[in-house]
């Protein structure tokens, strides 16, 4: 399936960012748990979020190498930021299942991603918990970037840019 890029603006009323940061003050670890239920079959959803052409912004690139002990690395380069996210896919179910650790410009926070890909009907329920964090304003980031990733991963998959 060829996948488009995908440059969506940063929308600062998302719900989804809101949900992970109520649920996760109830519990006294930093995790951020949430879920999206696409119109997209599990595997299409699932090829989309391991290929490097899924860029949202403000990420301006990715490069990925989808096996395990396989570097995922994003980019975002603007005029007065540069940062990079560097990770290491540790388990991999094509289509079902990923897990990689997580460390953004090399601040010393290795946290760990885990994405779920789950068949419903004609579409899919993605489940993601992400942590565990240690400093409150990294996972205030990382909720709302979620939010937004999940955002323009539907626009994309809708075909939109």
């Amino acid at each position: 399936m060829g996948i488009g890029v995908a440059m969506v603006n940063m929308n600062l009323g998302n719900l989804f960012a809101e949900a992970a940061i109520e649920e996760s003050k109830t519990k006294d670890a930093m995790i951020i748990e949430t879920e999206r239920e696409f119109e997209y079959a599990a595997e299409a959803v699932y090829e989309a979020w391991v290929s490097e052409e899924t860029v949202v912004a403000p990420v301006t690139r990715i490069e990925k190498d989808v096996r395990v002990g396989g570097h995922y690395r994003l980019f975002v380069e603007m005029e007065n930021f540069t940062g990079v996210m560097d990770a290491e896919y540790q388990e991999i179910e094509p289509g079902r299942k990923l897990v990689y650790t997580w460390e953004w410009n090399n601040d010393g926070e290795e946290t760990v991603v885990t994405v779920y890909f789950i068949p419903r009907g004609d579409g899919c329920l993605v489940k993601l918990t992400h942590g565990t964090f240690e400093k409150q304003d990294s996972f205030d980031r990382h909720a709302f970037g979620w939010g937004n990733y999940f955002d323009g991963l539907e626009k994309q998959l809708g075909g939109e840019s």
